[in-house]
């Protein structure tokens, strides 16, 4: 019986030892550290870098991961870097609810260590999703709070923000006002030697030189882009720069030349991302085969571009291609289609309050009520569009031609 007891208490005090001895390996196991949430955010960073949904659903789920470990080793500057850099990644999935959170929660963070750098990016992005839900209040704020932090900051947020206000005149179609903001965020973008913020900025000012009518230097530019992505291997900027060119090309009416970039690049993207990119290849091959009169083609991919635009919920992106869609299908002879389009339209462009897109819907309104003998109707509506022209800024004698009429 004692030697019973005995062997127990051994068995016991040896099962003891045991514990005490493995414990610190046991803890080590789960312990948090900074070398091994390093290692969780650059495994993120590249497969963030491969243009595929699965692998970019993998990657924001890693920062997610390095940003809770970042917070429990208080090292908060690189929990909100791991936030940002997550929205990034949900907005290319056009998973604007993940990428709000993401970004609120980065905003927060950088308040509270006046990291001044991560407010001008996290502003810019949360200004870039107002503004594809067309919520024109908060647009204007994000932005122009982004603008006004990036005086004092570092010349890397001078860029961003520069960049991000060019956009955004850009799309209320300020252009030579966009290309200032544009060649200011170059400059600071050479003085930051960021090769990868630098090549969008050259990609946004060569379309925007482009539309200004200067093609030399909107082609010098869109190559610069291009080789930059190309020495990245970033596919998805490569893409996105091959699109550039074939807008560039329907500017300089090289259709041919647009058509087969489109067509290369319509056949680059991965499913289920990018969806605002796919929209603007869509309607790049609609307004070509619109100009080669296949309207019913045009048509199919005025469409295509909608349903992308819809999936993204791109309100920006829809009012620009409605008013296409509208014009195939009258031509088509589906008026009441068309009308109901336009119509879709005019309330889209009257809630975004973008003058140079209500110009042109308008216009082309009055255009169908003057072809139906509705000539005071058609009358109030070009006046109206001379009124809404000369309000954005951009000349277009068309519309007061239209009126004469």
């Amino acid at each position: 019986m004692f030697s019973e007891i005995l062997s127990n208490k051994i068995n016991y005090f040896s099962l003891c030892l045991i514990i005490i001895c493995f414990l610190p390996y046991l803890s080590n196991a789960n312990e948090i550290t900074a070398q091994s949430t390093l290692k969780i955010e650059t495994e993120a960073v590249r497969i963030g870098k491969i243009w595929n949904g699965e692998e970019i659903r993998r990657s924001i789920l890693l920062f997610n991961e390095a940003t809770k470990n970042w917070k429990t080793l208080e090292n908060f500057k690189k929990a909100s870097f791991c936030l940002r850099e997550s929205a990034k990644l949900s907005i290319i999935i056009s998973d604007k609810k993940e990428a709000l959170r993401t970004l609120n929660g980065a905003l927060l963070i950088d308040k509270k260590i006046n990291n001044l750098e991560g407010q001008v990016i996290d502003h810019g992005l949360l200004a870039r999703i107002a503004q594809i839900e067309g919520d024109k209040i908060k647009t204007e704020f994000h932005f122009t709070k982004a603008l006004d932090l990036s005086v004092t900051s570092t010349n890397y947020a001078k860029a961003f923000a520069n960049l991000y206000y060019g956009i955004y005149q850009n799309t209320k179609v300020k252009l030579s006002l966009s290309q200032t903001f544009f060649e200011t965020a170059l400059h600071y973008a050479n003085n930051a030697g960021d090769d990868e913020l630098k090549a969008h900025i050259l990609l946004n000012l060569a379309l925007n030189s482009a539309s200004l009518g200067n093609i030399n230097l909107s082609l010098e530019n869109i190559r610069q882009a291009q080789n930059i992505f190309q020495k990245n291997n970033d596919e998805r900027g490569i893409a996105i720069a091959l699109n550039g060119f074939g807008f560039i090309f329907v500017i300089s009416d090289e259709k041919q030349k647009a058509l087969e970039i489109f067509s290369k690049v319509e056949s680059m993207y991965p499913e289920n991302v990018d969806f605002i990119e796919r929209a603007k290849t869509a309607s790049g091959i609609g307004t070509l085969c619109s100009h080669y009169g296949r309207i019913d083609l045009a048509e199919t991919y005025y469409l295509k571009a909608l349903d992308y635009h819809e999936k993204a919920g791109n309100e920006l992106g829809k009012l620009a291609v409605l008013p296409d869609l509208a014009r195939s299908k009258y031509i088509l002879g589906d008026k009441d289609s068309s009308k109901l389009l336009f119509e879709r339209a005019l309330d889209l462009g009257t809630k975004l309050d973008i003058k140079f897109y209500l110009a042109n819907i308008e216009e082309y309104l009055g255009h169908i009520d003057s072809d139906e003998g509705k000539y005071d109707d058609a009358i109030k509506k070009f006046i109206a569009a001379k009124a809404d022209i000369k309000k954005s800024g951009v000349p277009l004698p068309r519309i007061s031609n239209s009126l004469g009429k």
